[in-house]
C-alpha cells in the first residue's frame, strides 16, 4: 500500500464516522508498463519505512484506546499524547496537516468552500468548520482542505 493510500486511510478513519468514510476507487498499476527515471534511493526507503513503522504502531494505540469499554481521563490523556506522537512524525517526514477553523477566508484561498452560512455578529468571512484539513507535503498542497464559510448577515436596510 502506497503512502498516499496509507495518509488517505487515516484521514477517514481520524475525521469521519464509519457512515461517511469515502473508499478510493481501484487504481490501476502502470509501473510495470513504465519505466521509472529514478529509483528511489535506500535511504528514501528507510526513512519511508521508519515511519509507516512509527505511524502504525501510534496508530494502533490509539485505536486500541479508544475501543476501551470506559475512556478515562487518563486514557484521554494519553491518546492525546498519541495524536501529538503521529503529528510529530509525520511534520519531521515534511507532512503538514492544517485545520482551518476559526481562520479568515478571503477569496482565492486553496481550500474547497462546501458551503457558506450567514451568521450575525461576523464582520467579515470566516471559516467555521473544516470537514477535510489541508495536507501539506513539502510546503505543496496534496491535499485541498474542504471547509464551511460563515459569511456576515445581512441587515434589512429597507425596514420600515
Amino acid at each position: 500500500m502506497s503512502f498516499n493510500k496509507i495518509l488517505y486511510h487515516f484521514n477517514q478513519w481520524l475525521f469521519f464516522p464509519n457512515d461517511f468514510r469515502i473508499t478510493l476507487p481501484e487504481q490501476i498499476d502502470i509501473s510495470k508498463h513504465v519505466a521509472l527515471k529514478q529509483a528511489p534511493t535506500s535511504k528514501y526507503n528507510d526513512e519511508i519505512i521508519d515511519m509507516a513503522k512509527d505511524l502504525g504502531t501510534l496508530i494502533w494505540r490509539i485505536r486500541r484506546r479508544l475501543q476501551s469499554p470506559e475512556i478515562t481521563p487518563k486514557v484521554t490523556n494519553k491518546i492525546s499524547l498519541d495524536m501529538d506522537s503521529v503529528l510529530s512524525t509525520l511534520t519531521n517526514n515534511g507532512i503538514e496537516i492544517k485545520d482551518h477553523t476559526g481562520d479568515d477566508y478571503y477569496d482565492g484561498m486553496a481550500l474547497h468552500v462546501i458551503a457558506s452560512q450567514p451568521l450575525d455578529g461576523l464582520d467579515n468571512k470566516r471559516i467555521i468548520e473544516t470537514l477535510r484539513p489541508t495536507i501539506y507535503y513539502q510546503n505543496k498542497i496534496v491535499q485541498r482542505g474542504e471547509v464551511l464559510v460563515g459569511i456576515p448577515a445581512r441587515s434589512d436596510i429597507n425596514k420600515e
